[in-house]
């Protein structure tokens, strides 16, 4: 997601992120358009699929290594852990 995008110019500074090329595919293809998606749209969207499929993986690293190694730390000192909701 891109965070510093404040004003209806800053995209021209700050370009957007997954979130928003997810979204355009998204509009795209709620445009009601009678014609099925270019050959560039598709291969556009799998490397959307790629990128959010690496996003993921970094976030489960983080869920199963950093936050059980905070969790170890913290145990000793008396202070609440974090803890994931499914």
């Amino acid at each position: 997601m891109q965070t510093k995008s404040k004003s209806f110019e800053d995209p021209l500074n700050y370009p957007g992120k997954l979130t928003a090329m997810l979204a355009n595919v998204q509009a795209s293809a709620n445009s009601g358009a009678d014609a099925p998606p270019t050959d560039g749209a598709v291969e556009f969207f799998a490397e959307l699929q790629q990128q959010a499929a690496r996003i993921y993986a970094d976030l489960a690293a983080v869920l199963e290594t950093d936050v059980a190694a905070f969790n170890n730390l913290v145990e000793g000192i008396d202070r609440p852990a974090i803890t994931i909701q499914d």
